[in-house]
């Protein structure tokens, strides 16, 4: 979402050893990564977390879904449907060499996303994609066209079966998104907007099986969309479960033109040259109505347009296990999305109050503008718990709320080098009018920590922060230190051996790290 201009003259690139954040290069995450897209290193794959089971509900997105989360339910994975048992048979069956029949067997399987015959499918059914021996390319949408029912959800997963457990990959057809004031650009368009469409439906799971299991990218609008656009505000997505789902390098390039350059946010570029249209988020919530009760797990989200998660309302939403990151870098060493405002998690004046949320075990960064930045004017994000969350060098704020209350932070680790001063970077956190918030047991490292009403800030540790603007701080219930982490160049933030930050900040404190505790 584009607000205004920023500055920018320069950029001072960092490694980043401990993680993995696409660039132009080759990718230095575990595994590595196709950078060349902006794709993020991947871990080495592993089943991931406790297997719902072909058959098994999906506990934890409706009648106390967030609040069970809350209180520590569900695992690596979240919640497990009750009497979920692991199989290798399902009900129907996609895959690229099926001969596209009735879909009951491999043999006679749906052989592309839009040849899903959702007619047939039933609450309870699973269908099972095949993902190859190493990938398996699909080269059109997935449109969820049935509704499941509570305790027995529709579920779309990847196949464990050897020879068809490598990755599912629906591509858009676009194939690299230009860097903004790009001078040629010759790639493909994108041939669809949505990787998955799962419009107004409900009791839906869509599970890759293992991190990245099923991966989504060349998109021209969104990778996952949530709800449907319809003056019917009843028509919104609920008890949706989406989990091991891997977004990057989606959106529109686009020409500039002297249309263009007429908004501020464009003014320094160039007309003829290329951006990326500011119009494709990770997960999309339409503007209205959105959706609801709603479960996020072990997604990672890389180098889209725009936002990595947002737009329009969600209303019961848990956020578990994911790294939504824009780490990647255009030729001229800038942020390559930078003039469109790319947040990592954003709502921007729609859809009124929502809440509960919880975010735990998740990083967030690095390089976006805001990190967290839900609720502005009339949209207000209440109840909320960031938890165990890596808040990682963006670059306007790592978190900046405008609206909503009774927020907790608990065990986070905020962190801002200033390396992006020039790019008109503000504060660590800022808020503005927000009531009933609280900072607990959490470390926040540079820049300003401004609250416009008093908080509740205890238990604290923070260095080389401008305190001045925080209402109702107060220095002897918190400790003024340096954390000592490992190596805060490469983004390790775990901290050293007798650091006065002990028992303090995220657990997650690199990506490395989150794949370690949630392999």
């Amino acid at each position: 979402m584009r607000l205004s201009a920023l500055v920018l003259t320069s950029l001072i690139a960092f490694g980043l050893l401990a993680m993995h954040c696409g660039s132009d290069d080759a990718g230095s995450g575990p595994n590595g990564g196709g950078a060349a897209s902006g794709d993020s290193g991947t871990p080495t794959g592993g089943a991931g977390g406790s297997d719902a089971g072909l058959k098994g509900g999906a506990a934890g997105v409706s009648n106390g879904g967030a609040a069970g989360a809350w209180a520590g339910a569900g695992g690596a994975s979240g919640g497990a449907g009750s009497g979920g048992t692991a199989g290798v048979t399902g009900d129907f069956y996609v895959s690229k060499n099926g001969s596209n029949a009735d879909g009951l067997s491999w043999a006679t399987a749906w052989n592309e996303m839009d040849q899903i015959q959702w007619a047939k499918v039933s609450p309870g059914d699973v269908i099972l994609i095949d993902g190859g021996d190493s990938e398996m390319v699909y080269t059109t949408p997935m449109k969820v066209g049935a509704d499941g029912s509570q305790g027995s959800p529709i579920t779309v997963r990847l196949a464990s079966d050897a020879g068809r457990n490598g990755k599912a990959v629906i591509f858009g057809g676009m194939t690299e998104l230009p860097y903004d004031d790009q001078p040629t650009y010759t790639g493909a368009m994108p041939t669809f907007d949505s990787g998955i469409d799962v419009g107004a439906h409900a009791w839906i799971v869509i599970d890759g099986s293992k991190w990245e299991g099923i991966t989504i990218h060349g998109t021209g609008h969104d990778g996952i969309m949530l709800g449907a656009h319809t003056s019917d505000l009843t028509q919104e997505a609920t008890n949706i479960v989406l989990r091991n789902i891997k977004i990057y390098d989606i959106g529109t390039p686009e020409q500039i033109t002297d249309q263009t350059i007429q908004d501020n946010s464009y003014k320094d570029l160039t007309v003829g040259h290329w951006h990326a249209k500011a119009n494709a988020t990770g997960i999309f919530f339409s503007y209205q109505p959105g959706a609801s009760h709603v479960t996020l797990e072990r997604l990672i989200i890389a180098n889209t347009s725009d936002e990595g998660i947002g737009e329009g309302p969600c209303r019961d939403l848990v956020i578990r296990q994911c790294w939504l990151d824009n780490g990647r870098l255009g030729a001229d060493g800038k942020i390559f999305n930078y003039h469109n405002h790319p947040d990592g998690i954003q709502q921007y004046n729609w859809g009124g109050d929502q809440g509960p949320w919880l975010i735990e075990d998740t990083i967030i960064g690095p390089r976006f503008m805001q990190g967290l930045f839900p609720g502005v004017d009339s949209s207000h994000v209440n109840d909320v718990v960031v938890r165990n969350v890596l808040l990682l060098e963006n670059v306007s704020s790592n978190t900046l709320l405008n609206a909503g209350s009774n927020w907790t932070f608990d065990h986070v680790t905020s962190f801002m080098s200033g390396k992006y001063d020039e790019y008109g970077s503000w504060n660590n956190f800022q808020l503005y009018g927000n009531t009933g918030m609280t900072f607990t047991d959490s470390i926040f490292v540079g820049k300003g920590l401004r609250a416009s009403s008093p908080v509740s800030f205890t238990g604290n540790v923070y260095w080389k922060t401008d305190n001045s603007g925080l209402a109702g701080f107060d220095p002897s219930l918190n400790i003024e230190a340096d954390p000592q982490f490992v190596n805060a160049d490469a983004l390790d933030l775990a901290l050293a051996s007798g650091s006065p930050a002990t028992g303090k900040g995220s657990r997650v404190t690199s990506v490395t790290r989150l794949y370690e505790l949630f392999p």
